[in-house]
C-alpha cells in the first residue's frame, strides 16, 4: 500500500472516530456492545495522530 493511500485510510478513521464523539456514540452513554468507550477511542486517536503526521511528512518530501 502506498503513502498516500495509508495516510488517507487513517484520516478517514480518524474522521470516523471523531464522529463517534460528536453523536455521543459511545459505551458509557450507549451502553449498547461494541461501541467503544471514550478512553478507547482517546488510545486510537493518541496512536493515529502521530502516524498522519509522520505519513503527511513523508508526502511532503515525493
Amino acid at each position: 500500500m502506498n503513502i498516500k493511500n495509508r495516510y488517507r485510510i487513517e484520516l478517514n478513521k480518524i474522521s470516523i472516530y471523531l464522529s463517534d464523539l460528536e453523536r455521543g456514540h459511545t459505551y458509557e452513554l450507549t451502553k449498547t456492545l461494541r461501541t467503544p468507550s471514550w478512553a478507547t477511542l482517546a488510545k486510537y486517536l493518541k496512536r493515529t495522530l502521530p502516524l498522519c503526521l509522520t505519513l503527511s511528512r513523508m508526502t511532503s518530501r515525493e
